[in-house]
C-alpha cells in the first residue's frame, strides 16, 4: 500500500475516532448540550459545531464549483476555436489546390475573411492571379511584416516592380532578415538597380555578396563598371574616363564595350593614333565588327573612304574572314563600286544565305543585266523571310538588331551582339594577296 493511502486512512480514522471517544463520556455529552447565544440566536454546543462544520465545508465547495465552471467555459471556447481552426485549415488547403489548378476566384472565396498569415498569403496570390495587384499588395505586406513570410516579401517586391523606392525597401529588408539565404533578394535588387541605372548600387551589391560568401554574378561586374564610367564620362575629364575603361580592361581585356569606349574617348581627346590602335587590337582579340564599324564611320565622316577601304584590305591580308569580306563588299556597294563589291560578296553567298548579301547581290546583278541571277538571289532572300535591318544578332537570344550595341534590349545581356557574317565558319576560295 502506498504511503499516501496509509496517511489518508489514518487521518480519516482519527477524524472519526476522536469525536466518538469524546462523545462516549456522559459528562462530555452534557457539555455538548449546553446552550449559548450568537447573534441573538440560541444554540447548543453540538449545533454550533455542526453548523461550523457545514460552513467550513460549503465555502470551499462553492469556491471550487465556480473555478470548475470557469474552466469548463474556457475549455468549450478552446474546443470551438480548435474546430474553427481545423475548418479554416481545411479551407486553406482547398484554396491552395484550387489556386494550383488556376481557379483563382474560387480560391479567394475559400479564404475570404481569414486573418491568419497563411490565409492572407493565399488571398494575395489569388488576387495576383486575377491581376488585382492593388488588392494583393496590402495582404502581402501584412503577411510579410506580421507573419514573417519571405515568400510574401518576394511577391510584394514583384507587386512593387518598377515603383522604385517601395520595391527596393522590401528587397533590402529581405536581405537583412536572413542574409545567408537572401541570394534571390540580392539578384532581384540587382535587376531593379539595372532598370534604374544605379550602377554603383549594383556594384556594391556584388561586393556585399562576395563578403557574405554568396555566389555573386561576377560576369556582370565589367558591364556595371562600364555603365558607371560611361554615365560619369560627361562630367569627368577624358583622362579619368580613360583610366576607368583601362581599369575594366585589366580584369576583362576582351570586353567589347569597354574597348570601344576607350577608343571613343581617345578620339574625343584628339589621340587618334591611340584610338586606332585600340580599335585594331580589340578587333584582333575579339573579332567583333563594332570596331570596324567605328573605323569606317570615322573615315567616311572625314570624306576619306579610300582609307577605310585600305584598312579592310590590309585586314584581308592578315585574316581572310567572311566578316571582313562582307564589310569590304558592303562599303564598295555604298560607294557604287559595284564590280569590286560583287567580287567580295559572291563567295559569301555561295557559303551561306545571308539576307543583306543576297539583296545587295541581286541589285548589283540587275544593274549589270544579269536578270536571272538577280531573280535567283531575291528568291533565296524571300525564302529566308528576314529583314535587311537585322544584320546584327545577339548570340545569347538570337534577337536581330539593326546595328551593334553594348547590351541586347531583349535579353539584357552585355557584349553578346555580333554580325551575321561572323557566324560563317566555312573557308572561302583562295584569293591573290593584297598589299598596301
Amino acid at each position: 500500500m502506498k504511503p499516501k493511502t496509509v496517511l489518508i486512512i489514518l487521518a480519516v480514522t482519527l477524524i472519526v475516532l476522536i469525536p466518538y471517544l469524546f462523545i462516549r463520556e456522559s459528562q462530555n455529552q452534557d457539555l455538548l448540550m449546553n446552550q449559548f447565544i450568537y447573534l441573538g440566536y440560541e444554540f447548543s454546543v453540538l449545533q454550533g459545531f455542526v453548523l461550523t462544520l457545514i460552513v467550513s465545508v460549503l465555502a470551499p465547495c462553492l469556491y471550487f464549483t465556480v473555478i470548475y465552471m470557469r474552466l469548463l467555459k474556457r475549455n468549450r471556447a478552446l474546443q470551438k476555436a480548435e474546430n474553427d481552426s481545423g475548418s479554416q485549415r481545411d479551407s486553406r488547403r482547398e484554396a491552395a489546390v484550387l489556386l494550383a489548378h488556376g481557379m483563382a476566384q474560387q480560391a479567394l472565396d475559400k479564404v475570404s475573411g481569414q486573418e491568419e498569415p497563411e490565409a492572407q498569403l493565399l488571398a494575395a496570390r489569388a488576387n495576383l492571379a486575377l491581376g488585382n495587384e492593388e488588392a494583393a499588395a496590402p495582404l502581402l505586406a501584412k503577411a510579410f511584416e506580421e507573419g514573417g513570410s519571405d515568400e510574401a516579401g518576394y511577391l510584394l517586391a514583384e507587386c512593387y516592380r518598377g515603383t522604385g523606392t517601395a520595391e527596393v525597401d522590401v528587397l533590402m529588408r529581405l536581405t537583412a532578415r536572413s542574409p545567408d539565404k537572401a541570394r534571390r533578394a540580392y539578384l532581384m535588387l540587382m535587376e531593379t538597380y539595372e532598370r534604374n541605372a544605379n550602377w554603383k548600387g549594383a556594384l556594391d551589391l556584388v561586393a556585399d555578396m562576395r563578403n557574405k560568401g554568396m555566389d555573386a554574378p561576377e560576369h556582370k561586374v565589367p558591364a556595371y563598371r562600364y555603365e558607371w564610367v560611361r554615365a560619369q564620362a560627361a562630367e569627368l575629364p577624358p583622362k579619368k574616363t580613360i583610366e576607368g575603361y583601362q581599369q575594366i580592361l585589366k580584369e576583362a581585356p576582351h570586353f567589347v564595350p569597354a574597348n570601344l569606349g576607350l577608343g571613343e574617348t581617345y578620339l574625343v581627346s584628339g589621340a587618334m593614333e591611340k584610338a586606332f590602335r585600340v580599335f585594331e587590337q580589340a578587333f584582333e582579340n575579339t573579332g567583333n565588327p563594332a570596331f570596324l564599324d567605328r573605323l569606317e564611320r570615322f573615315y567616311l565622316d572625314q570624306d576619306r573612304p579610300e582609307d577605310a577601304i585600305q584598312i579592310y584590305r590590309q585586314l584581308l591580308v592578315k585574316h581572310d574572314t567572311p566578316l571582313i569580306r562582307y564589310k569590304l563588299g558592303k562599303l564598295y556597294y555604298q560607294l557604287e563600286m559595284l564590280d569590286e563589291s560583287l567580287e567580295q560578296l559572291e563567295p559569301l553567298a555561295k557559303q551561306q544565305d545571308l539576307p543583306p548579301v543576297l539583296v545587295m547581290l541581286a541589285e548589283i546583278k540587275a544593274r549589270r543585266f544579269r536578270a536571272e541571277e538577280a531573280l535567283e538571289d531575291m528568291l533565296r532572300f524571300a525564302r529566308k523571310q528576314q529583314a535587311l535591318s537585322g544584320e546584327y544578332v545577339c548570340e545569347n537570344c538570337d534577337t536581330r538588331h539593326a546595328g551593334w550595341s553594348a547590351r541586347c534590349e531583349h535579353c539584357g545581356y552585355w557584349d553578346r551582339i555580333t554580325h551575321l557574317a561572323a557566324r560563317v565558319k566555312t573557308e572561302l576560295p583562295a584569293q591573290a594577296p593584297l598589299y598596301y
